[in-house]
This record gives C-alpha cells, sequence and structure tokens, in this order.
C-alpha cells in the first residue's frame, strides 16, 4: 500500500507560519506582562500603609517599613532601578524583570543588620498564576487566528 500526501508542502509552509506568528504574539505578551509587572511593583514599594520604626531625618518624620512589608520609597533608588527584559529564542519567550540595585538583594532577603522585605518574591506569587492564564489565552487567540 502506499499513501501520498497532495499539498503535504503547503500544509508544513503553513505550520512553519504559524509557529512564527504564536513566537511573535507570545513575545508581545510577554512585554505587556513585563510591564505591568514592572508597574505593580513600583506601585506596592511606593504607596500603602507601613507599620515600622517611626524616625526622624532632615526635620520630617518618616516611617520605615516592618520586615516582611514591602520596602517603603525613601530615596527612590530602589523603584528606578527595575528594567525588563524579553528574549526570544526559536524553543522559548522569557520575560526578565529585574532591579540592580545595591540595597535590592539585601532587602528581598534580609540582612544581618535587618529583616527582609521581599519585593520580588511577592510580586511572583501573585502573578504566577495569572500569567499562565494570559499565556494560554494568547496561545489559542493565535493559533485560531492562523488556522484559518
Amino acid at each position: 500500500m502506499k499513501v501520498k500526501i497532495i499539498g503535504m508542502r503547503q500544509l508544513t509552509d503553513q505550520f512553519s507560519e504559524m509557529e512564527k506568528d504564536l513566537r511573535s504574539d507570545l513575545a508581545k505578551q510577554m512585554a505587556v506582562t513585563m510591564g505591568q509587572m514592572n508597574a505593580d511593583v513600583k506601585k506596592g514599594i511606593n504607596t500603602g500603609a507601613r507599620t515600622g520604626r517611626i524616625y526622624e531625618r532632615d526635620g520630617k518624620k518618616r516611617q520605615r517599613s516592618a520586615p516582611g512589608e514591602l520596602p517603603k520609597t525613601d530615596t527612590g533608588d530602589l523603584v528606578s532601578r527595575f528594567s525588563t527584559k524579553v528574549k526570544l529564542s526559536k524553543r522559548k519567550v522569557t520575560g526578565v524583570l529585574s532591579n540592580d540595585s545595591d540595597h535590592a538583594v539585601p532587602l528581598e532577603f534580609g540582612s544581618v543588620a535587618s529583616g527582609g522585605r521581599p519585593f520580588m518574591r511577592p510580586l511572583y506569587i501573585k502573578w504566577h498564576e495569572l500569567i499562565f492564564i494570559k499565556f494560554k489565552v494568547v496561545m489559542k487567540e493565535s493559533l485560531r487566528k492562523n488556522g484559518k
């Protein structure tokens, strides 16, 4: 028995084009999501009540965040040092939200002098399931759009 598939070349070309479009759609969604996460973490650091120690500096009373709370903006260095990047390769789309402030790691994980004020781990916990849902929707829409 012999089987011949007519139009195989066109079918593989269509699948190749679908794959390119899907990767592009996922990369766009990753960029949007990284931007949303960036805005979310900055909002959390810049707003909200804190319960830490009250101190005075420059004639003004200030209140620190307590261990376990999001850090509270003081100089603005932490918030200004966030950056996002999207990497697209043949097999995956990667989104990176990072902070290169000198005090980002001590705040996130704590130091000998003070307890941690994590801001990245709570962000991940808040967003990880939502990211999965967003990407599932994008994949379905992209495949449906390109499958016609």
